[in-house]
């Protein structure tokens, strides 16, 4: 009987891993937005009560011990076979569902993901309950059969897969591979307590033996052949370019892939429109932050529009924050400048990626490893100017942009300073987007605003905000050194003009704190709308993991 209970508790380890698996899974796809972690809850938490249920059906239905321990072992073999045969589609349908409708998709991705997966595993607590109350002759027993103990042990082991998932699978392993290796666990538990299990034999246990090793095979196949299985290690044609994984981090902070693209053919002549190939990307959760050129060269209109609005308003050599670091192309930048930088993020693979890969030198530049509302809240020096860069899952986190957030910013700089931000909207949904406007405008006196003519108000759009008190006025740098022909164009239609904030707009928006952080709904449609344009930049294939 002690036996069972250590399956008990594996199994409800698995339980929770999968589950904060799933979440890791599904954001290059989906994002991180609250109807996707709507989908995920909804379908454990409806997973685990059918299986409960249907557990609790079987125990009254089957007297025979052997029976009730052979379904018992069953479970696990079961969950395992569909873990795998998840782990052989998802890389596949998930890019297709997310096409398809992102609320949906999310809702049938979990499902894929998670329903049977939970269904049986929880189905294993009350069969184990009966299973105890028959052995020791329980039936007419008062009180609750050891339901308490397997209730009890099962959570317990829910804690302890949830620690190991998150410190030890999450940082070291890809998710697809973690899956396959909750899969493999699972298979031999059945495996090697149904062959010390005396009470099921003969053709129960051949069928017992049988599943399991369908699993384990399953599971640990996939798990030797995954590299090729998700074309890791071969160069793909996509959009008449040729992509490769360089290199992929595993993190905390999410995963991180290190791309190259080149065209098909080497290019005969030198187009000003279009950048030199090949390129180098840095991609992070289904999300390209940073693209440089085999010169080092940036090719993104942001890392230059940053840059143009950092000005020096002083004698004294200039001191700025940097909060997000990516592939640190805007932190180097500014130091080659001579511009005293700190940089603040919280992933150590954007530091590694961003020093092998991007030519950042970590001694040119402070790197604070913590949260940016941690340092900023602790800031111990005033800056002449701050740049908010920070882009997690689908944007900027919600918690970075409130109120509280902003006054913390303001403590942070000098009197004539100003706090820089690279944001991001889709035109159509402006009202929305003034709602940050008016929570900066709060904390801030003056507010300015920058971004290109919106050629298309439905699809998403770069804009750029500076704010300062009352004292400050913005200076652009317009004469910036190797930016590409094209990018130049960009920059001088974002600061031919300071755009105009509308006054009525303004009005009917609210300020948001951190007791009212509407964001993650306001936002919604805003955050869907970027990761559909931006699942659809990259090969599909790079989306795993």
């Amino acid at each position: 009987m002690n036996i069972y209970i250590v399956v008990i508790f594996i199994s409800g380890a698995a339980t929770l891993a999968l589950e904060l698996l799933a979440s890791r899974i599904m954001t290059p796809y989906f994002g991180v937005s609250l109807y996707i972690w709507t989908g995920i809850l909804s379908i454990t938490l409806i997973s685990l009560a059918l299986g409960y249920f249907l557990g609790g059906k079987l125990s009254h239905r089957i007297e025979k011990v052997s029976s009730l321990e052979l379904l018992y072992l069953l479970m696990p073999a079961v969950s395992a076979i569909s873990l795998g045969i998840a782990c052989l589609i998802y890389p596949w349908t998930f890019f297709q569902l997310a096409q398809a409708n992102l609320v949906l998709g999310s809702f049938v991705a979990c499902f894929i993901l998670l329903f049977l997966p939970l269904v049986t595993i929880s189905a294993m607590n009350p069969l184990l309950i009966s299973i105890r109350a028959s052995l020791i002759n329980d039936h007419s027993r008062k009180g609750d059969s050891g339901s308490g103990l397997v209730f009890f042990i099962s959570t317990t082991g829910s804690v302890i897969g949830v620690w190991v998932t998150a410190f030890v699978f999450i940082p070291n392993i890809t998710n697809f591979k973690s899956v396959l290796i909750l899969g493999l666990t699972l298979s031999l538990i059945s495996i090697g307590t149904g062959l010390k299990s005396n009470n099921i034999a003969g053709v129960e246990k051949r069928y017992l033996m049988l599943a399991s090793l369908t699993g384990l095979i399953l599971c640990g196949g996939l798990l030797g052949i995954s590299n090729s299985y998700l074309n890791k290690n071969v160069a793909i044609y996509y959009n008449n370019y040729i992509w490769k994984i360089e290199k992929e981090y595993t993190s905390l902070f999410g995963n991180t892939k290190i791309l190259s693209i080149r065209e098909q053919k080497p290019q005969g002549h030198t187009n000003s429109d279009k950048p030199v190939m090949p390129l180098r990307m840095y991609y992070q959760d289904g999300i390209l932050q940073n693209t440089i050129d085999q010169k080092g060269t940036s090719q993104d209109v942001y890392t230059y529009a940053l840059e143009t609005l950092v000005t020096k308003n002083s004698s004294r050599k200039m001191s700025i924050l940097v909060l997000g670091l990516a592939g640190g192309i805007v932190p180097m930048t500014l130091t080659n400048r001579g511009i005293d930088v700190d940089v603040v993020e919280i992933n150590p693979s954007s530091v590694a990626a961003a020093q092998e890969y991007f030519g950042f030198d970590p001694k040119s530049a402070r790197i604070h490893q913590m949260d940016a509302r941690s340092y900023v809240k602790q800031c111990r020096r005033s800056y002449d100017m701050v740049i908010v860069d920070l882009f997690q899952g689908d944007g900027v986190p919600d918690y970075l942009l409130s109120r509280n957030f902003f006054r913390d910013l303001k403590n942070c700089i000098r009197s004539d300073g100003a706090v820089i931000f690279n944001t991001f909207t889709i035109p159509n949904l402006m009202p929305v987007y003034y709602h940050l406007l008016k929570t900066v405008k709060s904390e801030f006196e003056q507010l300015y605003m920058f971004h290109d003519e919106f050629s298309n108000r439905n699809e998403t759009a770069g804009i750029y905000l500076v704010a300062g008190n009352k004292d400050y006025q913005p200076r652009l740098n317009l004469s910036l050194n190797k930016v590409p022909a094209y990018i130049q164009t960009h920059l001088h239609r974002i600061f031919s003009t300071v755009r105009n904030i509308d006054q009525e707009l303004l009005s009917r928006s609210s300020i948001i704190t951190d007791e009212y952080n509407i964001f993650p709904i306001l936002n919604i449609d805003n955050y869907m709308g970027y990761r559909k344009s931006a699942i659809t930049t990259i090969p599909y294939q790079f989306l795993v993991n």
